[in-house]
């Protein structure tokens, strides 16, 4: 799920939302892939954020690592307490002027079975 997000000075990024499946490593690979076809070439910056259901290094995720920044590529915080990994991610094209301000996992576990993630960003030209 995608929204166009109006910014001040008539800027406007695209903000998306995914949910990987959980049990298939091939699907999850299958979904990064069409997610990075439909989006990289956005003419608008791409927020892209949701449970991938796999780690960072994982090669199901690999279409993603490839040309998109992970906002907490430096984190070693779990969002998901029930393996205690990071499965969680925001992440932005390589080519968007995004700059991470600050990435937190928070302590919350009441909303969720997984913690939530606060990423605040800087926008460039």
């Amino acid at each position: 799920m995608c929204a166009l997000v109006p910014l001040s000075e008539g800027k406007s990024i695209r903000f998306c939302n995914t949910h990987l499946d959980h049990k298939s490593a091939l699907n999850r690979g299958l979904q990064a892939a069409i997610i990075n076809e439909n989006l990289q070439n956005s003419i608008y910056p791409v927020i892209l954020g949701g449970d991938f259901n796999a780690t960072a290094d994982n090669h199901t995720l690999e279409a993603l690592t490839k040309y998109w920044n992970d906002a907490g590529a430096n984190s070693v915080q779990a969002t998901y307490p029930g393996n205690g990994k990071r499965i969680d991610y925001f992440w932005t094209h390589q080519s968007a002027p995004f700059k991470v301000v600050e990435y937190k996992v928070l302590d919350e576990p009441t909303a969720s079975d997984h913690l939530p993630v606060l990423v605040t960003y800087s926008l460039g030209k």
